[in-house]
């Protein structure tokens, strides 16, 4: 986590608890609430990310990237994939 990052997620009031609740989601969830039908990252249903992430997608990013320090090289893997969809569909 860089600086700017532990700034905003400061900044924000989360907690590491916020963060380690969405690392548990993606380590116990490999669909991530269905983002990723049958665990496939490489075909994420964008409606579905869209009706779960991006209402609060500015807080989200930044707890995703803090979830890293709880997960695993599997899990930090889907965690970078949710954040190049993210980017990509909640503009």
């Amino acid at each position: 986590m860089n600086n700017r990052t532990f700034d905003q997620f400061k900044a924000m009031g989360a907690s590491f608890s916020d963060a380690k609740a969405i690392a548990d989601l993606i380590t116990n969830d490999p669909t991530v609430g269905g983002v990723f039908p049958k665990g496939d990252l490489a075909n994420p249903d964008h409606a579905v990310f869209k009706a779960k992430w991006c209402s609060w997608w500015g807080v989200a990013k930044v707890l995703l990237q803090v979830a890293k320090v709880f997960t695993n090289d599997a899990g930090d893997k889907v965690i970078d994939k949710l954040i190049q969809v993210g980017d990509t569909v909640c503009k």
